[in-house]
Order: structure tokens, then C-alpha cells, then sequence
């Protein structure tokens, strides 16, 4: 098989409003002159992605996608890799990677146990201690002046409370399904970008600060250079034994140490930055896929700092007749 002669066919689930993700896709495939088609799926059929993907599925719910709704399509449209992009939906996909592999259609993703170690905070906490925020189901295990108060399960800052009293913490739990409490550690928080691939081998890491965040993501993210904090997420990533695309949230206090907040397995609304800036997810999706070689895409981080601003715009299209 010759590169050039490669193509590759990948559904993007959950597609929602990511474009830029699939502008990122498009983007880096047309740099490696690799062709690419792009298939995006989503419970809602009005979704703005489906204007930036080459073919939609309008996907049967969380609650009716059954297994085989998802081996049909790809047996179907002959997909190459799925690219789940939203934390409901990592435990389902990681459930099918062997029906799915069989097939010959790679899940960008990790093992089960490792998703189900990300996805609850608590678990996530007891799996690496030494490194990652305490986190109590009971307050009064914690002794701090303010505390951080969330969801134990899923990521993101949903419902999350941050610099909270003891009461202002108790009460705010009140409304939760599963409050977990963490004390609130003053400081700069980070994402890390990284990609391990299915043999565990850490392929590259970005770090970017988190400058502006609006419901939970970065809308304004610069690159860093940070080897200490890239070297503890690949070794965590390692013990806890994740591959494919992930994100590392941290936090820089004022000391100067290093605390994980958490890890989300799979590619978050900002990882096109890290893209930009050297991380070839998209590529090193191709070559698992396709069993070709990594070392023909390495890993080579641009010299300068990149800095991402998201923001709406607008795009016309022409309709016909």
C-alpha cells in the first residue's frame, strides 16, 4: 500500500457545532495529501455540523443506539475510524472496539477500565493520589478555607461550584446527583494534549494554558512549554493505561506544584490548537487505522507559541436553483 494511493473514511460522532474539529480534519489530511472523507453523526438533525461533513447520520438517540446500529453504518460506508467526541458516549465505544476492530473500523478511544476510571472523580482521585486533587464524598474529610463542589461523574464544569464556604459548599451539593467536594487550590489551570497509541507508546504532548473559560472551555488557550508537567501526564496516562487522544486537565499553584484535576479520554474543544502547534491526531489516527508505519508522521512541535482565540463566524453558501 502507498501513502499516496491512502484514503481514509472517518465518522465523527456527537458532531453537534464542532466545525472547527472537522476544519482541523480537513485541514491537516489536505497538508499530508491524504484524501478524506468525512461522515458525522448526531441525534439532532439540525445540528450545524452536518453543513461541514460529507455525509450525516441523524443517530438514534443515547437511550435506542443499539450496537449494531453502529456496526450497520460502518459496515455500510466502510469506515475507517470513529472519533467519539462527547463523555456520554466513551463507554459505549470502547464497549465495541473488538466488534468494531473486527470489521476494520479503529475507535479513537480507550480501554473500558481506564474510561471508567476517568469518568468518576473519585475513582480518578484513588487512582493516582499522589498527583491529583483530593476528593471526598464527605466534606468533613476535607480541611481547606474554600471548596470546589461537582459532579462525581462525567467532566466539565456543569453545576460545578468553585471558592465555596463550608455552608455554600453543603448547600450547593444539595442539588447535586452525586457531589463529590475538592478544596478550591488558588493557581493557573492547564490542558494537556497527548496521544498514546494502542501499544501504549507515548507518541507527542502540548501543554496550553486555559487564559479565558467560558462553561467550562478555553476560549482563549496559549501554548507553553512546560516538560515537567507533560512528563507527569504521560507516565499517568501510562499507569492508568489510556491511548488514543486525551486531555489532562491541571492546575500551577502558587508554589509551583502540580495538581490533576482530571482526564478526559478523547479530544476536547480546544485540542485544535495543540494540532496546530505539532500534535498530528488526525495522521496518527490514519496510520493506526491503516497499519502504517508512525515514524512516517513524527512528532515535531512547532518552535513558536501558538495562542487560539474561539470565536462565531459566519459562512455562506450557495444554494441552488
Amino acid at each position: 500500500m502507498t501513502l499516496e494511493l491512502s484514503s481514509i473514511r472517518v465518522f465523527i460522532s456527537s458532531l453537534s457545532a464542532k466545525v472547527p474539529l472537522v476544519e482541523a480534519f480537513r485541514a491537516m489530511f489536505k497538508q499530508k495529501g491524504i484524501p478524506l472523507v468525512i461522515h458525522g453523526g448526531d441525534s439532532n438533525p439540525n445540528c450545524l455540523g452536518r453543513h461541514f461533513v460529507d455525509h450525516f447520520w441523524t443517530m438514534p438517540a443515547d437511550e435506542e443506539l443499539e450496537e449494531k446500529d453502529i456496526i450497520s453504518y460502518c459496515k455500510t460506508h466502510r469506515i475507517d475510524a470513529i472519533v467519539p467526541t462527547r463523555d456520554g458516549e466513551l463507554l459505549f465505544f470502547a464497549k465495541l472496539h473488538d466488534s468494531l476492530k473486527s470489521i476494520g473500523t479503529f475507535v479513537l478511544g480507550s480501554p473500558t477500565n481506564g474510561v471508567e476510571i476517568c469518568l468518576d472523580k473519585l475513582a480518578f482521585h484513588h487512582a493516582c493520589p499522589a498527583i491529583s486533587i483530593p476528593t471526598e464524598t464527605d466534606l468533613a474529610q476535607l480541611k481547606s478555607p474554600f471548596y470546589v463542589v461537582k459532579e462525581r461523574y462525567g467532566s466539565g464544569s456543569k453545576d460545578i461550584l468553585i471558592k465555596a464556604s463550608k455552608p455554600e459548599a453543603l448547600s450547593h451539593a444539595d442539588q447535586l446527583q452525586a457531589p463529590v467536594f475538592q478544596p478550591w487550590i488558588d493557581g493557573q489551570e492547564y490542558s494537556v494534549d497527548l496521544y498514546l497509541t494502542k501499544s501504549g507508546h507515548d507518541l507527542g504532548a502540548i501543554v496550553r494554558s486555559r487564559d479565558v473559560i467560558i462553561n467550562g472551555e478555553a476560549q482563549v488557550s496559549t501554548t507553553v512549554h512546560i516538560p515537567k508537567l507533560n512528563k507527569i501526564c504521560v507516565e499517568l496516562a501510562k499507569q492508568l493505561q489510556l491511548t488514543g487522544h486525551l486531555v489532562i486537565q491541571a492546575l500551577v499553584d502558587k508554589q509551583s506544584r502540580i495538581h490533576i484535576i482530571e482526564c478526559n479520554c478523547r479530544i476536547g474543544g480546544a485540542s485544535t490548537l495543540s494540532f496546530a502547534t505539532g500534535l498530528l491526531t488526525p495522521i496518527w489516527l490514519f496510520c493506526e487505522s491503516k497499519g502504517i508505519p508512525l515514524r512516517q508522521y513524527p512528532f515535531k512541535r512547532s518552535p513558536f507559541e501558538l495562542k487560539q482565540i474561539r470565536h462565531a463566524t459566519d459562512t455562506i453558501i450557495k444554494m441552488e436553483g
